[in-house]
């Protein structure tokens, strides 16, 4: 019996009908193919279909600790940045290690001469006394530790001795407090005096009079310095370079308790769901903007078809974002922990064939570039993600720069698998990370991933969507 559609079956697919044929009828218009509108259209969406499939691949995991809570996953710095904690720890510890600054305070050199002199000028005023009278004022004016005895010999000198002993006092006290005399030093001052007397031609009583004075008088000049000392240590601190946290160094285990120092180094790579990354925001959607401005400008001055026609710029837009949603789809199965060898299974180069034989050659040569670019952005930067892809694509987008036929494309599977083996073999080389199997792995997933690229069939639909 032949199967016959119900009349609600029959009214849905006349439906679809009519939906399809207006589509076409639209898309196959002059109005749609050379429509400024439509094409700024296609721009705009490319770039934020661009930016909202890629951006997740760009910006690092957050998490939302805290502190007690246990790690379930491993965390390592997805880039380098500075430990705030560790930095400053490391800056307290080299300003506490300066020692206290002290300035010379030229005010103890002068009050230290004035007691000086005011002790021999009162020993002269009051020579005409009488001995008691005389010993009375000496005691007035005498500094503290200076003895009676000392005072009583003072008092029985002529005015002629009195002025000698006064000028060897004076350049005693100059010589010690006109430098830096330390609390150290004035343990110690002794010493110090009797190496200026030593070369002296004077009696013994002059001796003990101008040493216990000399002694009475000296006190330490060196003031500490509260703002030379916190200039010492700032820039004890500013010499201190910062502590950094390595790209790739692991910041908790899996199963390890996080604690406020863990929380501090998240918070310094941005990694806290309270730390939203504006800056990486604004620069990937710039990053978007500027390479699809770039090609549009090609597009524009190239004058090839896909400025000429709308439909072929949209078959352009859609093959950008398909392979972005691949680069995508690689990006989440890397996440489930499938081994980075499935990158080069996939057929990215597929899109660049397809531009240089449905639109232009010189277009799919600049969209090999774009596609490595985004390639290289996507995998956390690693350049040499881009330079496979560049290379894959490339050797495709030649190989069918002229012919179309399927010869063509078995060849172009095997040229673009070709250039993923050069490629991954000069990665190899030049970086040397990786052992020998895990070489070859690399090696045969980009010839699987070369001829896909060429032979699948989604090429074939493409192509035929294409006519």
């Amino acid at each position: 019996m032949k199967n016959r559609l119900s009349p609600r079956a029959k009214g849905g697919s006349s439906v679809l009908k009519t939906v399809y044929g207006k589509v076409r009828r639209w898309l196959t218009g002059t109005q749609f193919q050379t429509s400024l509108r439509v094409r700024t259209f296609i721009y705009a969406a490319l770039v934020i279909l661009l930016y909202l499939i890629l951006i997740g691949t760009v910006l690092p995991q957050k998490f939302n600790f805290q502190p007690g809570d246990i790690s379930r996953v491993n965390i390592q710095a997805p880039f380098n940045a500075t430990d705030t904690e560790k930095t400053q720890e490391a800056r307290k510890l080299a300003a506490n290690e300066v020692p206290q600054k002290y300035t010379l305070d030229t005010k103890v050199e002068d009050d230290a001469l004035s007691q000086v002199d005011k002790l021999y000028e009162t020993a002269l005023l009051s020579s005409s006394q009488t001995d008691s009278n005389r010993l009375t004022k000496l005691a007035e004016v005498a500094p503290p530790t200076v003895t009676k005895e000392v005072l009583q010999a003072l008092a029985t000198m002529s005015a002629v001795q009195i002025r000698t002993d006064q000028n060897v006092t004076d350049q005693i006290v100059q010589s010690i407090l006109g430098n830096q005399f330390t609390s150290g030093m004035a343990k110690n001052a002794g010493p110090l005096v009797d190496s200026q007397l030593v070369t002296l031609d004077l009696d013994r009583t002059s001796r003990v009079v101008i040493r216990q004075i000399a002694l009475s008088v000296l006190h330490p000049n060196m003031v500490y310095s509260l703002s030379l000392t916190e200039q010492a240590r700032q820039l004890a601190e500013k010499s201190v370079p910062d502590v950094i946290i390595n790209k790739g160094d692991t910041i908790v285990r899996q199963g390890e308790i996080v604690d406020s120092h863990i929380i501090q180094k998240l918070r310094d790579l941005k990694l806290l769901s309270e730390q939203p990354n504006y800056p990486l925001y604004f620069g990937f959607a710039g990053f978007i903007g500027i390479c699809v401005a770039l090609l549009g400008f090609y597009i524009r001055f190239s004058r090839g078809g896909a400025w000429k026609d709308n439909r072929l710029l949209l078959l352009f837009a859609i093959l950008i974002i398909g392979n972005a949603l691949l680069l995508k789809i690689v990006i989440i199965g890397l996440g489930f922990g499938i081994s980075p060898h499935i990158f080069y299974l996939a057929p990215i180069a597929m899109a660049a064939i397809v531009i240089a034989v449905a639109i232009d050659t010189q277009l799919g040569l600049i969209a090999s570039v774009f596609f490595s670019l985004l390639a290289a952005v996507s995998f956390d930067y690693q350049f040499q993600y881009g330079f496979v892809t560049l290379c894959g694509c490339f050797t495709g987008v030649l190989a069918v720069a002229r012919v179309k036929q399927r010869q063509t494309f078995m060849r172009a599977g095997f040229l673009v698998a070709g250039g993923n083996v050069a490629a991954i073999a000069v990665l190899h080389f030049l970086l040397s990370a990786d052992g020998l199997s895990y070489f070859m792995y690399d090696l045969l997933a980009g010839v699987v991933g070369g001829l896909f690229a060429a032979v699948s069939p989604g090429i074939r639909i493409m192509l035929v969507l294409c006519k």
